[in-house]
């Protein structure tokens, strides 16, 4: 994920019309952690949460996620919307510091995780 990561962040250079290593280089060596997140059913989610609303620190985070299970939201104009996932794509999340590299024209969006009333949800989030 690291070398897909690194490949966005160059796309993501170019696009603003600045070198394919700018966000690279302002952000530093790419170190990446690995969180696998296990998400169990809980037939009442109304008294549970996966995890609470927060943005991500890094660059940009890679999110797979297993099953296709919904869970992801995010938040736009006050309102949560899930984000189905595809089978077989990523759901990539811009994050803080290439908000701030990028002088707000890529925003770092607040997302959450919720549980599923009938189906357990895992998650591999490098970031």
């Amino acid at each position: 994920m690291k070398k897909l990561s690194e490949r966005l962040l160059e796309c993501l250079s170019i696009n603003l019309g600045l070198s394919p290593n700018y966000l690279k280089e302002a952000l530093g060596e790419l170190h990446q952690d690995l969180m696998i997140n296990h998400y169990p059913p809980c037939p009442d989610p109304s008294v549970a949460i996966g995890a609470n609303k927060h943005t991500d620190l890094g660059g940009v985070t890679c999110l797979w996620q297993l099953h296709h299970v919904v869970g992801l939201q995010v938040l736009k104009d006050g309102e949560w919307y899930p984000v189905t996932p595809a089978p077989g794509a990523y759901i990539i999340n811009v994050a803080d510091m290439v908000e701030l590299a990028s002088n707000g024209i890529y925003k770092s969006i607040q997302h959450r995780a919720v549980v599923n009333p009938t189906k357990r949800r895992i998650s591999i989030a490098a970031f």
